[in-house]
């Protein structure tokens, strides 16, 4: 009975973490032109989600927009990471 219980813990943190997708509620990506060969790329993760692997998100929407747009490369013009943190109680 407590492996099932430490399984289905672990299963309930990994769900809560951040995958790849598009902003929602939950974190994601946001991507927008600024330029004819310039774009923002933006990826929020959430609470159980490492640095790391936001960053590297990050990275994978430029490779998707760069091969999305034509492009063989991209060149980070402005990088940098953010860290927030805040907390909600409820009644």
């Amino acid at each position: 009975m407590k492996k099932f219980l430490i399984v289905l813990l672990c299963l309930g943190l990994v769900g809560c973490a951040t995958t790849y997708h598009k902003q929602t509620w939950t974190g994601g990506y946001t991507d927008m032109r600024i330029q004819n060969d310039v774009f923002k790329v933006e990826f929020a993760g959430n609470a159980y989600c490492r640095k790391s692997r936001v960053e590297n998100f990050a990275l994978l929407r430029c490779a998707e927009v760069t091969l999305n747009n034509g492009y063989k490369y991209f060149v980070i013009i402005e990088g940098g990471s953010d860290v927030q943190t805040s907390s909600y109680t409820t009644p």
